[in-house]
């Protein structure tokens, strides 16, 4: 590839690899330029013609001689593309090679954990059916078996939950139907044990059914809803057994659109209702007819119970503490209450369904319940459970 000179210290060719005396006469025609250390570029050897070389000139260690390569520089170029081919494939091999891991890359790392990535979005969006396909690297499928677990646990929690939580609220409907007051039942045999006393007639014995109706149905925990109809009519049997108690001080009047007999309401449900304009609407009046009006009507999404009377009415501070679930008095002994209504409303349909009161003090008031109506539709057959005595 490259071909020297030895030079002596005038520059005269001493020997040369080449053999050519055309190269002797091109050296000692330019004696004194080849220095060491020089260099030159263009020169026209007798075996080539005019061609590109590459000159370099060097001493010989304790002599005066110097040496003087030079190669051809298309020889050099053509080298250069050889290198560069080679180069140019070793690149083009990582390149193929980075390819490929970054495939693996993707697959075995990235792509699992957008994967994971995605389960928890979807989590977030409580979609507790999310599970992973474990892939990818061990640590990567067990972050994903991981996440399986988890999402089962979080589903078995939550049932848990909901379980205890119909346990609670089963529970507390219950306690709350219970809180019946002996009071009525006392009262209502002492009525009966009087009338006994001065004479004998067929009134004692309405009263009785009507009070064995009436008890039956009360404790009766395995049946939490009635039709309207039914409910009506055990309301009906507790005024008739109140008007007795209260010597016909009142009379009640109904108001009930037809199409409304057929929804489900929670079972003693206007009961507590009549029962406070009854104890406390009317316990100052002396010498007006208390009234009442039971109304039953669709507004709108929502069945309404409206219980309407004459009575003293209430402040606004009795009003904001039934609302609040607190009693007006410490020892109120009316049944149920309002309170308990609005607690069991609330249980049964949620914070859709409420109590409200309306009512002007000394003129009347007006207790009414909204119940919507999705919730107060169930299926016929549903509705056979009910207890004969209760009708």
């Amino acid at each position: 590839m490259g071909r020297s000179v030895i030079l002596d210290r005038e520059g005269h060719v001493l020997f040369s690899d080449m053999g050519d005396d055309g190269l002797r006469d091109y050296f000692e025609e330019r004696l004194g330029r080849f220095t060491p250390g020089s260099f030159t570029r263009r020169a026209a050897l007798s075996e080539g013609g005019e061609r590109d070389y590459f000159f370099r000139t060097r001493t010989i260690p304790d002599s005066d001689w110097s040496v003087v390569t030079f190669v051809e520089e298309s020889s050099l170029g053509q080298q250069f593309y050889q290198v560069g081919g080679i180069l140019a494939l070793i690149v083009a091999a990582l390149l193929t090679l980075f390819y490929f891991y970054s495939r693996y890359f993707l697959n075995a790392i990235i792509h699992p954990v957008q994967e994971v990535c995605r389960g928890m979005e979807r989590l977030d969006q409580n979609d507790l059916e999310v599970q992973l396909e474990p892939k990818g690297q061990r640590e990567l499928q067990d972050l994903m078996t991981s996440f399986n677990q988890m999402v089962l646990s979080i589903k078995h929690m939550l049932h848990l939950t909901e379980e205890t939580m119909e346990k609670k609220h089963q529970a507390e409907i219950q306690a709350l139907q219970s809180q019946i007051n002996p009071h009525f039942i006392v009262n209502t045999l002492n009525s009966i044990r009087f009338m006994a006393q001065v004479a004998r007639f067929d009134g004692i014995r309405k009263m009785a059914e009507a009070l064995v109706s009436i008890v039956s149905c009360s404790f009766r925990s395995n049946v939490s809803f009635y039709t309207v109809r039914e409910e009506l009519e055990m309301l009906k049997t507790y005024v008739y057994l109140m008007r007795i108690r209260y010597s016909n001080g009142f009379e009640v009047s109904y108001n009930v659109q037809p199409d409304c007999l057929d929804y489900m309401v929670p079972r003693l449900t206007l009961q507590p209702v009549v029962e406070n304009s009854i104890t406390h609407g009317f316990d100052e009046m002396t010498e007006e007819l208390g009234k009442i009006e039971v109304s039953v009507y669709r507004e709108e999404e929502f069945l309404c119970l409206s219980v309407w009377d004459n009575g003293r009415g209430m402040s606004q501070r009795e009003i904001a503490l039934v609302q609040k679930g607190r009693s007006r008095e410490k020892n109120d002994n009316t049944s149920i209450g309002l309170e308990n209504v609005q607690a069991r409303i609330r249980l049964n349909f949620g914070g859709a369904a409420g109590l409200t009161l309306d009512s002007e003090p000394g003129r009347y008031t007006r207790a009414t319940l909204r119940l919507p109506l999705a919730a107060c539709t169930k299926k016929e057959e549903e509705r056979d459970d009910s207890d004969p005595d209760c009708r």
